[in-house]
């Protein structure tokens, strides 16, 4: 499977082997997600459907966790209910914890810490955060691992 995934000028062509299989066991696929993709859905580019061509007919794909539209990054995902329980359950406990590493333009005064909504981007449209005001799902910590100038 071979289609266009995104909304805009940076279109990317996504396939089966554009997530790049990471690991596999009978249980578990571990993935890299190209961003704009989205985990699943009815129609258009998915993770899941993209998987379809990874796993034996009948495997259900079962995701523990999950990786936002406009996000790239490692993606573990269940093909029996036993392994996703107990990865949701690592995710939840902490055992399990993802990081994140973004790239920033301007001023950057050191480490901090987040504690707004953080506006989200569209093209070239900035949106505000998803859900009601003082919804946001909390505080972040961040730290500044090299610097330009």
């Amino acid at each position: 499977m071979s289609a266009v995934a995104g909304a805009g000028p940076g279109d990317v062509e996504v396939s089966a082997a554009t997530l790049g299989v990471l690991y596999r066991s009978e249980s578990l696929l571990v993935v890299d997600k190209p961003e704009g993709v989205k985990m699943d859905g009815e129609d258009g580019v998915t993770v899941e459907n993209l998987l379809r061509t990874e796993v034996e007919e009948g495997v259900k794909i079962r995701f523990p966790h999950q990786l936002d539209f406009a996000t790239s990054g490692v993606l573990m995902v269940g093909l029996d209910k036993k392994t996703t329980a107990w990865l949701r359950t690592c995710f939840d406990g902490g055992s399990i914890q993802k990081e994140y590493l973004a790239l920033l333009d301007g001023t950057v005064l050191g480490d901090s810490t987040i504690d707004v909504p953080v506006a989200r981007y569209e093209g070239e449209a900035t949106l505000p955060p998803r859900g009601p005001p003082g919804t946001h799902r909390g505080a972040k910590d961040f730290r500044m691992m090299a610097g330009a100038g």
